[in-house]
């Protein structure tokens, strides 16, 4: 999760810094980056948090095929996007959101709220205060993508994701600090 959320922060930064250098619009690799790390990041939340639920590190079959089903929809759709325009398209080598941007955000979004539901239907299997820091995780990065989307401009998900992993690696190591 710590590779992924490097690999965000450094596509954010390097859509701003493009943008910031007086080219007319941003690279689009770069976009396509950005877009990408968000379902996976969702999806490598989904593969943690199993891990830490189940003994065998696999969570039932259909929450798998339903996240999974999820993470290949909207990579199709971020890929397709480059051709549509669906998610986000390049006028005249400039930014612009899709007219689909919002179902992007609906799909991680569902990803996120479908693994909340595997961690409270089996929280009697985890730790209470381990359980907290789990659960509320997602919610940072949930909240800021909300405000993200109405207010265009500012880059709210990738930090809050950044300070969400350090509440995470906080409290993991406060949990080992205590087994010694």
């Amino acid at each position: 999760m710590l590779a992924i959320s490097a690999v965000n922060l450094a596509a954010d930064l390097g859509s701003r810094l493009y943008k910031q250098a007086g080219h007319g619009g941003i690279l689009v690799p770069v976009i396509v980056v950005l877009f990408l790390t968000y379902p996976v990041l969702a999806y490598v939340w989904f593969r943690y948090l199993s891990r830490q639920i189940f003994a065998d590190g696999q969570a039932p079959g259909r929450w798998q095929q339903i996240l999974i089903l999820i993470l290949f929809l909207d990579i199709a759709g971020i890929l397709a996007s480059l051709q549509t325009g669906w998610f986000f398209q390049f006028p005249g080598g400039g930014y612009q959101r899709g007219p689909y941007y919002g179902v992007a955000n609906f799909l991680a979004l569902a990803n996120i709220v479908l693994t909340e539901a595997l961690l409270v239907t089996y929280r009697q299997r985890i730790d209470k205060q381990y359980f907290t820091s789990l659960f509320l995780f997602p919610l940072i990065p949930s909240v800021c993508s909300l405000v993200q989307k109405h207010f265009w401009g500012i880059s709210l998900i990738s930090c809050s994701i950044t300070f969400a992993l350090l509440m995470v690696y906080l409290n993991l190591q406060q949990r080992l600090m205590d087994t010694d």
